[in-house]
């Protein structure tokens, strides 16, 4: 958990990617909560590793993905948004901000080019939330 002026609360997920069609795990914080932004970390030439040590899918792989957003009831919050404008770096640090509530994250998809990818990788994106407990009195 992260809490500043500028973002609130981080939320860390990660999906290997096993399948041309994958959804991310579940999250009651998500679900219950105001999604406030969403991005994901450009590795470029580099190989990134998330906390738990899965190596993150690469940039190709990132660019043939795109995110269906689904809310508790199958309806789609979104259209599907390409991974690779949500990637950040120090040259475009701002994550894609939104304003969701009631993401159901196991009825949302990923779609990628599965011969891009490997059973080994994962995508990794990180969700910014509105929280009660980071909201100044």
């Amino acid at each position: 958990m992260c809490c500043n002026k500028a973002h609130q609360c981080f939320i860390t997920l990660q999906t290997l990617t096993s399948a041309a069609t994958v959804s991310l795990p579940d999250s009651a914080r998500i679900r219950n909560g105001k999604v406030t932004s969403i991005f994901l970390r450009r590795s470029g030439t580099l190989t990134l590793k998330t906390a738990q040590g899965t190596t993150v899918a690469s940039d190709a792989v990132i660019g043939t993905a795109h995110l269906t957003l689904k809310d508790l009831n199958g309806n789609e919050l979104t259209s599907p948004i390409p991974l690779s404008s949500l990637q950040r770096d120090f040259n475009a640090p701002e994550p894609l901000h939104v304003m969701y509530e009631g993401i159901d994250l196991m009825q949302s998809t990923i779609v990628l080019d599965f011969a891009a990818a490997t059973a080994t990788q994962c995508i990794e994106i990180i969700f910014g939330l509105d929280c009660a407990q980071c909201k100044p009195n």
